[in-house]
């Protein structure tokens, strides 16, 4: 039996069609997504949330599009 693995999936929110097709994909596949946009808080500093859970997923998967990241107002640019 095939071991499930768990697969961090994030994009840029313009590529919400494609991040949603590709969490299907995986889905199908037996495997479990792991979305940012369904676990982050806005109390939460996102590059720990990023660290965190790329530390206990299997793989991950960046669907980039024309930009990717954000800038935290501290550290700079992340991702």
């Amino acid at each position: 039996m095939n071991k499930v693995k768990k697969v961090f999936l994030s994009s840029a929110y313009c590529l919400k069609e494609e991040r949603d097709l590709a969490a299907l994909a995986i889905v199908k596949k037996g495997h479990l997504p792991v979305n940012l946009e369904w676990i982050v808080s806005e109390d939460i500093k996102i590059s720990r949330v990023i660290e965190r859970k790329l530390k206990k997923v299997d793989i991950g998967l960046f669907i980039i599009g024309s930009r990717y990241g954000d800038i935290d107002k501290e550290t700079g640019p992340i991702w």
